[in-house]
């Protein structure tokens, strides 16, 4: 319908919009994003017809919207620029767009590498040298693959999308909340950086100290604090020193801890016969939690975009080149760490790699006494260090997410004592999680499990929705297949884990049902996210139809007449409007609640009209306001040219409704129209005169007998089931009438009881079904069907194939019938 920049904003064309017959020549004026201050965007920098002599080189403190930033107007084509969103630098992966390839090798380092890789050995142990070989490298190419299709979908000039953070992507390709692993990580990186910074006390006492020690717990919350204190600072790109020291101490602790290991050479007796159980289902699920341990060795996916969004970006320039040339140094150093810590350890332990803690636990069971505490407490010191500052890089998405719920209430950044205080409580809310659930490698696979479709397969699923590859070409199979593969794995190795999770037990003890469904929950916590946001850009200008034959000047949405349909659920609908007319233009959303936001209603005197030139981004929020609606323009009578178009608010997938799934699905724009110019009858009306009766009656557009919409039931069906109902919904709304008016479907009986099923939707409400002979609503009925009001219903027919006539007609009012 229209030139949506959302894909999950599904519409269904009910029939075909009324074409310009001559594409209007629209002027292209400069478009000036609301407030002003956007001009000075960061991104534009590479443009030297915006930026003005002297601009400061630094980030400013802009205030722009949220998560999606257009690539494709033809302004921005002509230009060769990337223009952000308003409120992109109120969040903090967006707050600064000054990065480059040395922070994003710097963060992607960070994030991609970590003390799960010391559990590596343990899948060795399982797999074998041959097949721990295989597995490990062929996953790592795997990775790559994805991470190199993320970053090629972080933007995208012909679709005029910026995705800027993981779950945005997702949500635009698959419209439902999948798993995300931000809040999970930070979680487990304070079980780690407590634990570790007990070993180091201990390693730096060796029983001298007279002090009482702490407990794991006591552990837990000095980490935590410290973690804290470091995330006051207030963006992604400000914590690049950080990200450089994560990274520097995450080589030096793999690579001491394979060095140690090696150095002192093979335990006596060491033993590479692979660790299997007895049974034959035992032995299977072995081998799927190994794999799961190498998918658990692989993290940061769900960062790449976050981390590509503090680069700026232009057409002629795109983030794509500099963040590959990161991404492919920073996995260069992961390379080198994680191939010699899985075959270096497997080959100094062998079997008797503790399966609780890995390499570390190894070098302190084995070489405590051999080698020297400096050394020891060097490692320790910068496994502290690497998880201190991964937590900061993990826990940045979700300080996004939370924030961006102030700054879309509230319009406004959120003041430094409230990021201090969300940041606070999302850090000790961790804290708290990880008491609960301790981190052991028994759930390694487990988590890997989870963990593995976010890293391995939604991003083959994210190419091949919107890049769209040619069907049955190479990368058209390589991307289903390994999407496939994937998701088949992550199942397994699900599996697999629960399995040894509960078999092997948890602090020596069997692990219970209650302690599964915990564990479960807690890594779900924070976990499951849908992105409530869809961008929507508008462009409106002059064209010419001929709706009776009689060539006019109509207001057109993106080309069309009437304008695209809306279709949303439980969600806010961010529409970008550019005013291409020559004078002032303002959109109202009749019917459609603004809670705390009646200033967007569009009602001249709460809203400002949009200047010619200029473009506003309206915000609408739905919630659970089933029905159906429509907006127009409600300036200088621009209705009476068009400009308008329907809203449907449908009810969320779990809201039962009291009738089945319709197959059909159509909307019905009922409106009088004038042939006059809409200029002339606002004339007409300034002077106190009254309007004569309209010319005629339009639906969808279209003038008496142009309207028609087409559903066959499926013929395979018809011929074995030829009395088999259709069930179809139409939604009514009247956007420019002068009274109330009626509907009949003529010679609609259906059955034996020859009455025809009905359910009418009206404003927030489903009704159960009623039976008429045939369809006739009006005000004096139902009391639906008041003067520019809306409403929906549903029909089924039990004919396979038939012709109805639709009559629309004016209550009270004779001598007009259409």
């Amino acid at each position: 319908m229209g030139d949506f920049a959302n894909p999950d904003a599904e519409t269904v064309q009910n029939s075909a919009p009324w074409p310009a017959s001559t594409p209007p020549v629209a002027q292209t004026p400069q478009i000036v994003s609301l407030p002003p201050s956007q001009f000075h965007s960061p991104s534009l920098s590479r443009s030297p017809l915006l930026t003005p002599g002297g601009t400061n080189k630094k980030t400013p403190r802009l205030r722009t919207p949220r998560f999606i930033t257009p690539l494709g107007s033809p302004l921005r084509k002509a230009l060769k620029l990337t223009k952000l969103d308003p409120q992109d630098a109120w969040l903090p992966i967006t707050e600064s767009r000054n990065g480059n390839a040395y922070y994003a090798a710097y963060h992607t380092l960070c994030s991609g590498i970590g003390i799960q890789a010391l559990v590596l050995p343990v899948a060795f142990t399982i797999l074998g040298w041959i097949w721990g070989v295989i597995c490990l490298t062929l996953a790592f190419i795997w990775q790559l693959y994805t991470l190199y299709l993320l970053v090629q979908l972080h933007e995208s000039p012909e679709s005029g999308i910026r995705y800027s953070r993981y779950m945005q992507l997702a949500g635009a390709t698959f419209a439902f909340p999948i798993m995300y692993l931000s809040g999970g990580t930070c979680v487990a990186l304070i079980v780690i950086g407590g634990s570790t910074s007990k070993m180091l006390y201990q390693t730096l006492c060796a029983g001298t100290c007279t002090s009482k020690p702490l407990t794991n717990v006591e552990w837990y919350l000095v980490f935590t604090c410290g973690a804290v204190l470091l995330s006051q600072l207030p963006n992604l790109n400000s914590i690049a020193g950080l990200s450089l020291i994560g990274s520097l101490t995450a080589v030096g602790y793999c690579t001491g801890i394979w060095g140690v290991s090696v150095g002192e050479g093979r335990m006596p007796n060491v033993s590479y016969d692979p660790l299997r159980k007895g049974t034959e289902i035992g032995k299977i699920f072995d081998v799927l939690n190994a794999l799961g341990i190498i998918a658990f060795a692989f993290r940061g996916h769900n960062l790449i975009l976050e981390i590509q969004a503090t680069m700026p970006s232009s057409e002629k320039h795109p983030s794509s080149g500099p963040m590959w040339r990161g991404v492919k140094f920073a996995y260069s150093l992961v390379a080198l760490c994680l191939f010699p810590l899985a075959i270096g350890g497997y080959w100094a332990y062998g079997r008797m790699i503790p399966p609780n803690g890995g390499m570390l636990a190894a070098v302190f069971a084995f070489h405590g006494r051999d080698v020297a505490r400096w050394v020891l407490g060097l490692i320790s010191s910068f496994v502290i260090i690497n998880a201190v500052s991964s937590f900061q890089i993990y826990g940045m998405p979700m300080f996004d997410m939370m924030e961006s719920h102030y700054t879309i209430r509230f319009k406004k950044p959120c003041p430094w004592w409230l990021r201090a205080v969300i940041r606070a409580m999302f850090g000790f809310g961790c804290f708290f999680v990880a008491v609960a659930v301790p981190f052991l490698s028994s759930v390694a696979g487990l988590i890997g499990g989870i963990a593995l479709p976010v890293t391995l397969a939604y991003p083959c699923f994210m190419w091949l929705k919107l890049k769209k590859p040619e069907m049955y070409g190479l990368t058209w199979w390589l991307n289903w297949g390994l999407g496939l593969l994937g998701m088949g794995l992550s199942a397994a190795l699900i599996a697999a884990g629960l399995y040894v999770v509960i078999d092997t037990g948890v602090k020596g003890k069997k692990c219970t049902w209650p302690y599964t469904i915990v564990l479960l929950s807690c890594l779900w916590v924070t976990g499951s996210a849908e992105d409530p946001y869809r961008f929507f850009t508008w462009n409106i200008t002059y064209g010419e139809i001929y709706p009776f034959g009689v060539c006019q000047q109509a207001i057109l949405v993106n080309g069309q007449f009437p304008g695209p349909d809306i279709k949303a659920a439980t969600n806010d609908n961010l529409i970008n409007v550019h005013n291409n007319l020559q004078e002032p233009f303002l959109i109202s959303w009749n019917g459609v609640q603004q809670r705390r936001n009646s200033f967007e209603d569009g009602v001249y005197g709460t809203t400002c009209p949009i200047p010619p030139g200029s473009n506003f981004t309206y915000k609408l929020q739905v919630k659970d306001q089933i029905g159906s609606f429509y907006y127009f323009p409600s300036l200088e009578f621009h209705k009476a040219a068009g400009g308008y178009g329907g809203i449907r608010i449908l009810t969320r997938p779990e809201v039962p409704v009291p009738f089945p799934q319709p197959q059909g699905d159509f909307t019905i724009l009922i409106g009088d129209w004038y042939i006059a110019n809409h200029k002339n009858i606002k004339s007409i009306l300034d002077q106190g005169k009254m309007l004569r009766f309209p010319d005629g009656i339009l639906i969808n557009g279209r003038g008496p007998n142009g309207a028609s919409f087409t559903v066959e039931p499926d013929r395979d069906q018809a011929q074995t089931e030829p009395e088999k109902p259709l069930h179809q919904t139409g939604n009514r709304t009247e956007p420019g009438t002068k009274g109330s008016r009626s509907e009949r479907i003529e010679g609609h009986l259906t059955g034996i009881s020859q009455r025809t099923p009905l359910c009418v939707q009206t404003e927030a409400q489903n009704t159960g079904l009623d039976y008429n002979e045939e369809e006739q609503l009006g005000g004096g009925g139902l009391g639906i069907q008041r003067e520019r009001k809306g409403y929906g219903s549903s029909v089924s027919t039990q004919h396979n194939t038939h012709a109805y006539k639709s009559k629309e007609r004016p209550r009270f009012t004779p001598g007009r019938h259409r």
